[in-house]
């Protein structure tokens, strides 16, 4: 019974939390309050816009990047920091891609 219980906790918490972040705007948002660094060795060596690779920069510097960019002008290099900042989500990215404008709207 503990188990069923357990197994029902998780399913609502993982349902809830994929679906938190539906939107462009709620993936910027994931980005910002997201400080840890990430886990995967692939997403460490991912190319940021800047031509250098990930590294150890977290979710939340990442969107850092993103808010200078967008305040120096350069609104598709933000966009690129922010697809960087959902590298471990490709629905994500997509959301981010066909949502520029409240993805750009969601920087502040």
């Amino acid at each position: 019974m503990k188990s069923l219980v357990g197994s029902a906790v998780f399913c609502a918490v993982t349902f809830a939390t994929t679906f938190a972040y539906a939107d462009a705007a709620g993936h910027v948002n994931w980005c910002k309050n997201n400080t840890s660094v990430p886990a995967q060795s692939e997403a460490m060596a991912a190319k940021a816009p800047d031509g250098n690779i990930r590294g150890p920069r977290s979710a939340a510097d990442l969107y850092a990047k993103a808010l200078a960019a967008k305040k120096a002008g350069s609104n598709g290099e933000a966009v690129n920091w922010l697809v960087l900042c959902q590298w471990h989500s490709p629905a994500a990215q997509n959301e981010i891609l066909a949502d520029t404008a409240g993805a750009l709207s969601a920087l502040n």
